[in-house]
């Protein structure tokens, strides 16, 4: 695996089920051993995810992962950070989540707990975005709606890391493409030619 995410740029990594999306996010957020080299910011990152945490990558996973015991409310302020996110600005993203904030976070809908995953990672207000299959699980209405929310913060100046099994969705929002082929990235093009050539896609998706 070799690849970069420059500043406010959104990157996919597109490759079917089992070619190891979920491991790659998982061993860049320390939460995997892994030989090799992560830098952020040119700077070297140490190992483990607290300490990846603290310099600024910050992963909204696979499955959402609401934390028993707490309303919405509660987990958003576990997680805030200093910086340019806070409790009110991530409400006016995600006004769903005002009207539910002091909901048990176990109990919302699948849509609503994925706007909260996304809305814990910005609160800590992250140098680097990684998101995992955001949108497994999630009705037609819900897609379009993230791509919308992921495109806005793109606007923004976000540095986005999307895997996905969801090429069309992916190429909403990301700039550049990776391949990733059984733990291998095998090529990098721009998604723009992707959106001109499906044909070129298909071959790689089947």
């Amino acid at each position: 695996i070799d690849l970069e995410v420059r500043a406010g740029e959104a990157v996919g990594i597109l490759g079917r089920n089992g070619m190891g999306k979920t491991t790659l996010l998982a061993a860049l957020m320390g939460l995997l051993p892994a030989q090799g080299e992560v830098r952020l910011r040119g700077r070297p990152l140490p190992r483990g995810a607290a300490a990846r945490a603290q310099a600024g990558l910050a992963l909204v996973p696979q499955g959402r992962q609401p934390i028993p015991g707490l309303s919405v409310e509660e987990e958003l302020l576990l997680a805030r950070q200093p910086g340019r996110w806070d409790l009110e600005g991530v409400y006016a993203l995600f006004p769903r989540l005002k009207e539910r904030r002091h909901a048990p976070s176990t109990v919302l809908s699948g849509g609503e707990q994925q706007m909260l995953a996304l809305a814990r990672a910005l609160l800590r207000n992250p140098h680097l975005l990684l998101l995992d299959e955001p949108t497994e699980g999630l009705s037609p209405l819900l897609v379009h709606h993230l791509r919308g929310i992921l495109r806005e913060l793109s606007r923004q100046g976000e540095s986005l890391l999307l895997a996905e099994q969801n090429a069309a969705f992916a190429l909403g929002v990301v700039q550049r493409v990776y391949l990733l082929e059984k733990g291998k990235l095998v090529d990098c093009v721009e998604a723009e030619r992707l959106r001109r050539e499906p044909e070129l896609l298909r071959s790689w998706m089947g």
